[in-house]
């Protein structure tokens, strides 16, 4: 193995990187708080990108909620001639407006035909009348529950009426 020398003129830096190297004790304090500000920099854009992600998905659930809702409500008015007094109507003739049965005169079906949701609610019956949230929709119908004078509304992520973010439906 050849050796090495150092020329006198040079000797003096080499003893300083020495000395450097062996005085060298890791990071320290300031490296270390930079370090972490730019964990949590990256940490709370992560959060704040999820937080937005489920919040659209909250609404896209809550839009297909209302539009099968308002499907429902459709059908029941074409059969009954009346509003759904309560979104429970949909499900069960709670209402008492008669079990279904054809018109001799039109052969159209007449009276409660339901239910009127659609397969997608029949895992959990409870769900449907809550929007993306996890709140009841707002259902509002006309004093003599004539047909076009009903409103479904969702209230949003801030669960106040007014805030911004409601999403309504007429029927």
């Amino acid at each position: 193995m050849k050796e090495f020398t150092i020329c006198k003129r040079h000797e003096g830096r080499v003893n300083q990187k020495q000395k450097l190297i062996k005085n060298s004790k890791g990071f320290g304090f300031l490296s270390m708080v930079i370090l972490i500000a730019v964990i949590a920099a990256v940490g709370s854009i992560v959060l704040v990108t999820l937080d937005s992600t489920t919040s659209n998905q909250q609404f896209a659930e809550t839009a297909e909620k209302m539009d099968i809702l308002i499907d429902a409500i459709e059908k029941y008015q074409a059969d009954t001639g009346i509003d759904p007094a309560t979104l429970n109507d949909l499900v069960t003739d709670a209402a008492g407006v008669g079990a279904c049965s054809a018109n001799t005169a039109t052969s159209e079906m007449e009276n409660w035909c339901g239910p009127y949701i659609d397969l997608v609610f029949q895992e959990d019956l409870s769900d449907f009348s809550r929007d993306g949230w996890g709140t009841a929709f707002n259902y509002n119908v006309g004093a003599d529950n004539t047909p076009g004078n009903g409103t479904l509304t969702s209230y949003g992520a801030d669960k106040v009426s007014g805030g911004g973010d409601d999403l309504t439906r007429s029927f």
